[in-house]
């Protein structure tokens, strides 16, 4: 049985799109291209995009840093909490007899670990909840769309336009139909598809570079300020 074309073969649009991302990203960090281009002898020609990513990963980091410090102290405190405790128990031990005091120790030992082995994980979830409800505070949604959307038209080069606009493009085709919707009720929908647009019209004006400066269709080449003309 064929899948009739574009309808994507019945996997959600957004699923596809973000497995390209996230694929395509992953790739080029465990190869070194992302640190290569922004970090590397040519890390002036991505100067304008890096800066767009570094404003919207920043909220990111935040969230990072701040269930870090929540986990670490919701664990000293309880450790401290339980020193008290052991401290304030150890005065009566002396009248204790030998055999109770060794079983009491042992039962201690027991619900200590037993305790611990409960508290981490929970503590790391709501670790996690409040260094992801810091960060998606700060992060503003509708002007990142805005911004992914028009990176393959900013001045100098693209490390996400060279990572995606393939893909996506493809991936735009086979679900062209609903991609082809002049609009759509989810807007990461219509961003991914601007996205897809701007990545056309980066690739014309590249071509057009490419033979002003006698190029061959496979050197990158750097748009000049202000970068893609309308």
């Amino acid at each position: 049985m064929t899948t009739p074309e574009g309808d994507g073969g019945g996997q959600s649009p957004l699923d596809a799109f973000f497995g390209v991302f996230q694929s395509k990203l992953i790739s080029a960090s465990r190869s070194g291209r992302h640190k290569a281009a922004w970090q590397g002898e040519n890390a002036s020609q991505y100067a304008s995009e890096r800066q767009i990513v570094r404003e919207h990963y920043m909220p990111f980091m935040w969230g990072i840093g701040c269930a870090f410090v929540t986990f670490t102290s919701f664990q000293v405190s309880r450790r401290y909490r339980l020193n008290l405790s052991n401290k304030g128990r150890s005065r009566f031990g002396a009248a204790a007899i030998k055999s109770e005091q060794a079983f009491g120790e042992d039962q201690e030992r027991k619900m200590k670990l037993m305790e611990q082995a409960v508290s981490v994980p929970i503590d790391l979830v709501l670790s996690l909840v409040i260094g992801c409800s810091g960060a998606f505070f700060l992060l503003d949604i509708d002007r990142m769309r805005d911004d992914f959307s028009r990176i393959p038209l900013v001045k100098g080069r693209s490390l996400l336009s060279e990572e995606l606009c393939a893909d996506y493009s493809r991936e735009s085709y086979r679900f062209s139909s609903v991609m082809n919707k002049p609009k759509q009720d989810d807007p990461t929908i219509d961003a991914i598809r601007e996205f897809v647009s701007n990545c056309q019209r980066r690739a014309i004006y590249e071509d057009q570079l490419r033979k002003e400066r006698t190029l061959t269709s496979s050197d990158p080449v750097s748009v000049p300020w202000p970068g893609v003309p309308p």
